[in-house]
């Protein structure tokens, strides 16, 4: 069980951008990540909104969002 405060490290050092590397083990590392962050919010629905500001923030294609401050 994460923390808000650990699952927003978490989410702070994922690689939002692993899917456009050349390099198929930083990909890979990406991937994997992202399959342990969706498996723990699986597990803890209550962190998806702090998943979402997050992928609000990283998403190239929309508007820019604010990165969401870090929980206490």
């Amino acid at each position: 069980m994460y923390s808000f405060a650990e699952f927003y490290d978490m989410l702070d050092a994922h690689d939002w951008y692993y899917q456009f590397s050349d390099d198929h083990r930083s990909w890979l590392a990406g991937q994997n990540q992202m399959m342990r962050i969706k498996e723990t919010i699986k597990r803890q629905p209550e962190l998806a909104p702090l998943f979402q500001q997050f992928k609000n923030h990283y998403d190239p294609a929309g508007p820019k969002a604010e990165k969401p401050p870090r929980p206490i």
